[in-house]
Parts: structure tokens; C-alpha cells; sequence
């Protein structure tokens, strides 16, 4: 509806005058108790749309060269919600604005000003130094605002939250789970997985998971006795592994004692103790990398393509990675991860069990605490065979890359 609004608002601001000819209603002249709040007609009787005005209006934006391709396709979709109210007809256009669409030459529309795409983005090998750097006393940050950047650093980076709906509804939601046991926890996305559309918001429930981080594979737990002191550093050398944020939540459940915490908390050392969630987080987020000795500067809306370049790097299936991004194959493939390799899974709801829904991240955790000279895997007998070779022969090859290029 958003959608169908903004274009009905680019309409005025290129064809205003065509318009006012017309005696189209502009927004908040509608029904106030409408579906659209007044901004727009939502129904046959207040629309004023033909096929003759339609075809005239989206001419006149297309020439005043004030829109871009993605603008105009939001006009046509404005359109032709306005043709299913007058028509009853649902996914189809005035006929006009389809012919006028063939005839356009879009490669002569002004290109996008501020493109959105990230161009600079962490690397799995950065992620890596972040998680493998812990606190120590001299670290920039307090160890209580160390923490929270652990957890929002793996929420953004590697689990791929967009920098605003999906941080959005990780900051509204006090719904948490911890397994230290199994190590793992969660947390529930308020609304369910973002960008579904109408009928099917809010029908997805949606979990961000998080995986211990730990070497040796054993969760160490954060002892029951801790606290901060008002500077919101420890009174004793931490015996947990700073950089895990399975450890992050726990701290952040304890130090805020209540089960309905906030998971971006900033500390206050005049009060000492946590207060509101952190406002930029994808901004914390590339910051924390640089402090962690990443010198870098990454863009605010990298989250999801460092999540596909981890997942390029250890070849994760879709039917693994789908329990994080949710996207459907062609999408993923198409937007971000173009290597990924074609599947036949048709699934889109994420697995409640938590083993199937951790498996591609507990599979980047152990990568992780891993030494970086051994195989991310069990190499088989041929794969043996081939590393043999390369060893034989001089070569510095990683048997590891060939086989994720597909050279093997």
C-alpha cells in the first residue's frame, strides 16, 4: 500500500498539472476512514482513473525525465491498482500504460543518484578476526558495550539482518531463548520474517539465532556471580570466552534481570547499568570491526552480502542457508550469492528445530574457532588424492577453493 501511495505521489510531482486538469484529488482529499487513510482512492466509486488518463499521466512522467526505471514501474504499479478498482480484474493494467510501456526507451531515464547496492563489504576472513579478538582491559570499549557489539556484530554480519526492518524488529522484541547445553539461542523477529507480501505479513514467524563461539567445543558459561561494576568492566579477569555471543546473552539477560531484556542495550556508567537499545546498529556494527583492527571502511547496508560471502566461502547448500535470509532461490541467487548452485527445495518456513535451522551457522562457528591452515572439512579419498597432487607438484592451491569453484 506504501508502494501504491508513492507512486500515486510521483504522479502529481511530474504530471500535477495534467492532473489538476482532470480534477484528480489529491492526497488527503480522499475519505478519511479509507484504507489509505485519506491519501489515496481505495475504491471504484472515489476513483477518477480512465484508460485515456491513465496512458496521458504516465507519458508525461515518462518525459519529464525527472524518474528513474524503478520510479516508473512504481507509477505503473499505482496504475494499475487503479485499473483493478475500477475493473475487478487483479494483476493486469490500463491499456494504455502497456503500450506506452513497450514503446519507452528506458535507457534514456536519469540513472540512480545514491545507489543503494554495497560495493564494500567485510570479508569472512574479517569476520574471523573479530570473533577471534577478546577483551582485554585495554580495549577501547567497556567489556558491557563489548558484548552488546558482539551480538549485533553476528546479527548484522553473519546472520544478514537488513539494516532497517529486520534491526528494527530485533530491537523491539524481549522474546529470548538461551540453550547452553546445546549451545544455542535465539531471538524472535516481532512480525515474523520482513518483506512478505500482502496477506502473508506478519504470517511467518522468524528466528535470529546465535551459536556459541567457544574453542574446543564446549560452551563455557558466564559464572552465576558476575556483574559489572559501574565502569561496566569486570572485577576479576573474565573465565569465558569474551567473544561468543551465546556469552553475550547471557550477560545481557543477567545484567538486566528480567527475562524480557533488550538485546542492543547501551551502558550508562553514571547509573551503571544498561539503558536504551543502541539507534545505528549496522553503523556500531562496522565501527566494531575497525576497533577489533579491521581498518576498513564498509558500507551501512552490507549485512546481507557479507552473510553470502561467508556462505560462498564454505559452500553452504540452500537448503541450509534458507533458515537464515528466507529469501526464495532465485532471489538469493539473483541479489547476492550468484554461485550458489540450483536446488529443487521449495521450502520457505524456517525449521523450529534448532539443529536444522543452526546447521550453516554452527558450520561458520567452527570455521571460525578453527586453525586457519586446517580443512574446513573432512576431505574424501579423492578429494586426499587431489591435495596429494598439488603438494607433489609445488603448488600453493587451496584444494579447499578448487572444490568450491567446482574445479574438481
Amino acid at each position: 500500500m506504501n508502494a501504491i501511495r508513492t507512486g500515486f505521489n510521483t504522479m502529481w510531482k511530474c504530471a500535477g498539472p495534467y492532473m489538476t486538469r482532470k480534477h484528480i484529488k489529491r492526497k488527503g482529499e480522499f475519505r478519511k476512514d479509507n484504507q489509505h487513510g485519506g491519501k489515496l482512492w481505495a475504491s471504484r466509486r472515489e476513483c477518477q482513473m480512465t484508460d485515456r488518463i491513465a496512458g496521458e499521466i504516465f507519458e508525461k512522467c515518462y518525459e519529464s525525465k525527472k524518474v528513474g526505471v524503478a520510479q516508473l514501474k512504481q507509477i505503473r504499479h499505482s496504475l494499475s491498482y487503479s485499473y483493478y478498482l475500477k475493473t475487478g480484474i487483479v494483476e493486469d493494467n490500463w491499456p494504455e500504460v502497456k503500450a506506452q510501456w513497450a514503446s519507452f526507451d528506458l535507457t534514456s531515464l536519469p540513472q540512480t543518484k545514491r545507489p543503494l547496492k554495497p560495493t564494500r563489504i567485510p570479508t569472512p576472513e574479517n569476520l574471523r578476526q573479530a570473533f577471534t579478538t577478546p577483551w582485554t582491559r585495554e580495549h577501547p570499549l567497556c567489556l558491557a558495550d563489548f558484548v552488546v557489539r558482539i551480538e549485533l556484530l553476528w546479527h548484522y554480519h553473519v546472520f544478514g539482518l537488513r539494516p532497517n526492518v529486520d534491526i528494527v524488529k530485533v530491537k523491539r522484541s524481549r522474546t529470548h531463548f538461551i540453550n547452553t547445553n546445546e549451545r544455542y539461542a535465539w531471538t524472535e523477529m516481532v512480525g515474523g520474517r520482513s518483506k512478505l507480501h500482502k496477506q502473508k505479513r506478519g504470517t511467518r514467524e522468524w528466528r535470529v539465532y546465535t551459536v556459541c563461539l567457544c574453542p574446543g567445543g564446549k560452551h563455557k558459561c558466564v559464572p552465576a556471580n558476575f556483574f559489572f561494576n559501574q565502569q561496566g568492566n569486570s572485577f576479576e579477569a573474565p573465565t569465558w570466552t569474551t567473544t561468543c555471543p551465546l556469552a553475550a546473552m547471557e550477560i545481557l539477560r543477567k545484567q538486566q534481570q528480567t527475562e524480557e531484556w533488550a538485546p542492543y542495550p547501551q551502558w550508562y556508567a553514571k547509573k551503571g547499568g544498561y539503558g536504551r537499545n543502541i539507534g545505528d546498529v549496522p553503523k556500531a556494527a562496522n565501527e566494531f570491526l575497525n576497533i577489533q583492527g579491521i581498518l576498513e571502511e564498509f558500507d551501512r547496508n552490507s549485512g546481507r552480502k557479507s552473510l553470502a560471502r561467508w556462505l560462498d566461502k564454505l559452500t553452504i547448500s540452500y537448503n541450509d542457508s534458507l533458515h537464515i535470509h528466507g529469501d526464495l532461490e532465485e532471489v538469493w541467487r539473483g541479489k547476492y550469492q550468484d554461485k550458489l548452485h540450483k536446488s529443487s527445495y521449495r521450502c520457505r518456513e524456517q525449521s523450529k528445530e534448532a539443529d536444522e535451522a543452526t546447521k550453516a551457522i554452527r558450520t561458520f562457528a567452527r570455521w571460525v574457532v578453527q586453525n586457519p591452515d586446517e580443512p574446513t572439512q573432512p576431505l574424501n579419498r579423492s578429494q586426499k588424492l587431489l591435495a596429494a597432487m598439488l603438494k607433489r607438484m609445488g603448488g600453493e592451491e587451496d584444494v579447499h577453493e578448487i572444490i568450491a569453484e567446482d574445479e574438481l
